[in-house]
């Protein structure tokens, strides 16, 4: 004979709601072997509201639920049952909402856009009780499957980290499924870029147009060029600073506003070769004092349309009879740059200066020495190029 459940001990019955399972008759339902589901219950309060609530635990045999039943009991007593029946899906909505108060537009407008294109298609409808180390392993085969780039899974990885976490901090979870979870690889995807033929080429199409020698030559990031206003270019001391970038916020529209970080904010030499293409749109501007160096008609330029005129001027550089000139990122203009300079035998941290991709002090004075030295780097790399 079984042994009689004790009260607090939850409840265990067998569900007669399988396809076999033969219907009342007469209020009295006939002897058959049954595969209906098992089901436990468990009353416990919910910690969010402090009320009492009835836990549903289902399961194919008398076992497995019993298993389950006998730790929600424990963790019941323990005061870290989780009574919720929320979803991954509504969980995201609902952490990401607190995000926006904390995070820069254009990473709150990442986050969102990894968790519409992977979490929630993979993961959504599982409720967060239920989630698993497997559900999310899968997840990121699917992605790799699908040709994600592992820096993608990362990214991921990182954003369902940091909700669950969350999650077991709010009482939605009891332990984060993340603990079982091996992190991404660290491997990062080889950017395309242009050797130093194809960069003299893109540069010699561009002609004075200031805006493709920032990126090519300088290394500066879209957000950064587009963003350029002329209060920040300085050609009595022969200099540029790097302050404000280009952004678009989570509702679509455009804004000017800091760089992600303090590092990318940064003062540069203007060399001969960028000082004379800046000074002729200046000319050509009206000789103005204020507002965005690249415009249409006083509005900034859209990144998609500023995408495209790149890809023009890649055509433009195409001339045969030589070699078709590669399709790059505009990002990856960047990594041209840096070879650029890493071929004209520059040291690398003064790269990363250059680049905005190390930590240097901020003033608002010049920093004569570095500029020198950066002025120096452009000279070489200009040589090198032949293109004057």
């Amino acid at each position: 004979m079984a042994k009689r459940r004790t009260k607090g001990d939850g409840g265990l019955i067998q569900r007669h709601d399988h396809a076999t399972c033969p219907p009342l008759v007469d209020g009295v339902r006939p002897k058959h072997a049954c595969r209906g589901r098992w089901v436990g219950t468990v009353d416990a309060k919910d910690p969010m509201t402090n009320k009492s609530r009835r836990k549903y635990i289902y399961g194919r045999t008398q076992k497995e639920v019993a298993r389950k039943l006998k730790e929600a009991v424990r963790d019941r007593d323990r005061g870290t049952l989780v009574m919720t029946t929320t979803t991954v899906a509504s969980w995201m909505t609902e952490w990401l909402a607190r995000q926006e108060r904390t995070l820069k537009p254009q990473t709150m407008r990442s986050y969102r856009e990894k968790s519409r294109n992977y979490i929630e298609p993979h993961l959504g409808r599982h409720r967060l009780t239920a989630l698993r180390a497997g559900h999310i392993e899968a997840m990121y085969a699917a992605m790799r499957a699908d040709g994600r780039a592992e820096a993608t899974v990362r990214q991921v990885h990182a954003i369902l980290r940091a909700a669950l976490k969350d999650a077991v901090r709010k009482d939605q979870l009891g332990v984060s499924p993340m603990e079982k979870v091996d992190p991404p690889g660290t491997q990062k995807n080889v950017r395309d870029q242009f050797d130093v033929d194809q960069a003299r080429r893109v540069l010699r199409a561009a002609g004075d147009d200031a805006r493709w020698w920032l990126a090519l030559f300088y290394g500066m990031r879209q957000g950064e060029a587009l963003g350029l206003e002329w209060e920040w270019v300085d050609f009595d001391r022969h200099a540029l600073k790097i302050e404000q970038t280009l952004q678009k916020g989570s509702d679509g529209r455009l804004f000017l506003g800091p760089p992600k970080t303090k590092k990318s904010q940064r003062w540069l030499p203007l060399v001969p070769l960028m000082e004379s293409r800046l000074r002729l749109l200046w000319e050509v501007r009206g000789r103005p004092s204020a507002g965005l160096v690249f415009h249409v008609d006083g509005k900034p330029i859209q990144p998609k349309r500023d995408w495209q005129n790149w890809r023009e001027l890649i055509d433009r550089a195409s001339v045969p009879p030589l070699a078709p000139v590669p399709y790059i990122a505009l990002h990856a203009a960047r990594n041209s740059a840096a070879s650029l300079l890493e071929a004209a035998r520059v040291p690398d941290r003064l790269v990363m200066q250059i680049l905005g991709q190390t930590q240097v002090q901020t003033t608002h004075g010049y920093q004569t020495a570095d500029l020198e030295r950066m002025s120096q780097a452009f000279d070489a790399v200009g040589v090198m190029l032949a293109i004057e």
